[in-house]
C-alpha cells in the first residue's frame, strides 16, 4: 500500500494545503501539518472543508444556524467565522499528512 492510495481517492481533484494555525487542533489538525483537500464546491453540514472567506482561505467545521453557514473552529480560543458577504466553498479535507522530522533535518533535505 502507498500512502496516496489511501488518502487520496480522486487525484486529479485532490490537492495538498500547509495549515497554519492552531483553530484546528482539537480536531487533531495541527500548524505544519499537510491537509489533504478533496476541491468540490458543495460541502454538507458537519464536514471539514476548506472555505474562502472575504478572499482568505480557512479549515474549519461547516456547520448552518437558521441556514446561514458558520464556520467552526475546533479550539475554544477561537471564535466561530459567520461570513457577512462571500463564502465558497474550496474542497472537503480528507485527510492529513504530518512529518515527524526534526525541523533542521527537513531544512538541510531541501538545501
Amino acid at each position: 500500500m502507498t500512502l496516496d492510495s489511501f488518502l487520496i481517492k480522486r487525484p486529479s481533484k485532490t490537492v495538498l494545503m500547509k495549515i497554519k494555525g492552531d483553530s484546528m487542533r482539537d480536531a487533531g489538525i495541527l500548524d505544519g501539518d499537510l491537509a489533504i483537500v478533496e476541491r468540490t464546491t458543495q460541502a454538507q453540514d458537519g464536514q471539514i472543508v476548506v472555505a474562502i472567506v472575504d478572499g482568505a482561505y480557512t479549515l474549519k467545521e461547516l456547520r448552518y444556524e437558521d441556514k446561514r453557514p458558520v464556520l467552526m473552529p475546533h479550539n475554544p480560543d477561537h471564535k466561530p467565522i459567520r461570513p457577512q458577504s462571500d463564502l465558497e466553498i474550496y474542497g472537503i479535507f480528507r485527510g492529513l499528512a504530518r512529518s515527524h522530522w526534526p525541523i533542521n533535518a527537513q531544512r538541510k533535505k531541501a538545501l
